[in-house]
C-alpha cells in the first residue's frame, strides 16, 4: 500500500514487473469499502445457489475486484493517518 499525491494528472504508474503484478489501478476509499461489503455478502455460505448467482452478478455489475488481503485489513482498520491523507 502506498499514499501519494499526483502532481501531473497525465502521468500514470508503470508496471515494471508484469510477471509479478497484474497492474496498477486507482480506487476511492468508498470503492474499497464496497469491495469488502461485496466479499462479505459472497462469503455468507447459508444462502441457496440462486442467491450466490445474484451476488456474482452484483460483483460483475460493480466491476470491482476482490481485495488483496493486506489491503482489506487496512481498509477495515481505517487508520487515522490514511483517512487524514485522503481528506487533504
Amino acid at each position: 500500500f502506498m499514499m501519494a499525491t499526483c502532481i501531473q494528472q497525465s502521468v500514470r504508474p508503470q508496471n515494471l514487473e508484469p510477471h509479478k503484478c497484474e497492474g496498477w489501478n486507482s480506487y476511492g476509499w468508498d470503492e474499497l469499502r464496497e469491495m469488502i461489503q461485496v466479499d462479505d455478502e459472497e462469503g455468507k455460505g447459508e444462502e441457496n445457489e440462486g442467491s450466490q448467482s445474484k451476488k456474482r452478478r452484483k460483483r460483475d455489475a460493480t466491476n470491482l475486484p476482490k481485495l488483496f488481503g493486506p489491503l482489506r485489513h487496512l481498509v477495515e482498520e481505517a487508520p487515522s493517518n490514511v483517512l487524514g491523507f485522503l481528506k487533504s
